[in-house]
């Protein structure tokens, strides 16, 4: 890996969901054009964000290329943390409860099929019964 490249490992359920902008560095350059730009890749494949810092451009920037960052900004950064943090909770209590659902499931199914296999047997053993008392009929 090379220096100028970052690997970040995400969670598959995350990616597209979650913004990355707590990963950009903060820089206190009072001039934009000195501030490197981020180029964000990612991948469900391999559930990789590649993160790539290029040179700073030589073209002069517009307003829109670099916002001024602004007294709300950490709190809508804090916000969107907060609710990321709850969705992944409600998340992780769904798969708990779907897990839990499921053992429920499998153990109402395995007492079925030990009741069957009961009622199986004992047919089979009347079956054995009849049958003797037909040949000892005849």
């Amino acid at each position: 890996m090379s220096s100028d490249q970052q690997y970040i490992t995400a969670d598959p359920h995350i990616i597209g969901t979650t913004s990355y902008d707590f990963l950009k560095p903060h820089f206190s350059s009072a001039v934009p054009e000195a501030q490197p730009a981020v180029v964000g890749t990612a991948s469900t494949a391999d559930h990789t964000l590649s993160l790539q810092y290029s040179a700073p451009s030589q073209h002069p920037s517009s307003t829109s290329d670099s916002p001024d960052p602004s007294p709300a900004a950490p709190i809508d950064r804090k916000r969107k943390r907060e609710r990321n943090t709850e969705a992944a909770r409600r998340y992780r209590q769904r798969k708990v409860d779907r897990t839990s659902e499921l053992e429920d499931a499998l153990a109402e199914v395995k007492k079925e099929r030990d009741e069957l296999r009961l009622k199986l047997a004992r047919s089979q053993a009347e079956a054995d019964v009849l049958r003797s008392m037909v040949g000892k009929g005849h």
